[in-house]
């Protein structure tokens, strides 16, 4: 019986790529949100009035569900698709290392 962590992730590679981008594309934006207010506090961390607003509480809590999503789905992806990822970042290494150098 499969758990709920494994209903994330579609049986083919190709379903599961196009899935993993748009995760991975959800957690960027909910991490571009927060940053945009966050706020220029001391040492890079955000300030507790920026903290306290409804807007950072509401951004933080979309970028910790955009995370928990991405973590779930690529713990089983990574798994299920060991082979095929490790041949598709050969293959992109293979490419980048054919490109004639200026």
């Amino acid at each position: 019986m499969k758990n709920a962590s494994e209903n994330i992730c579609p049986a083919d590679y190709a379903s599961a790529v196009d899935v993993e981008a748009r995760l991975d594309a959800e957690y960027k934006a909910a991490g571009r949100a927060l940053s945009a207010l966050s706020g220029g506090g001391l040492m890079g961390m955000t300030p507790g009035n920026v903290r306290a607003t409804p807007e950072w509480k509401a951004a933080k809590v979309a970028s910790d569900t955009a995370f928990a999503a991405l973590r779930a789905f690529n713990e089983v992806y990574a798994a299920r698709f060991k082979r095929e990822i490790v041949l598709a970042r050969d293959a992109r290494r293979a490419r980048a290392s054919n490109k004639p150098s200026i």
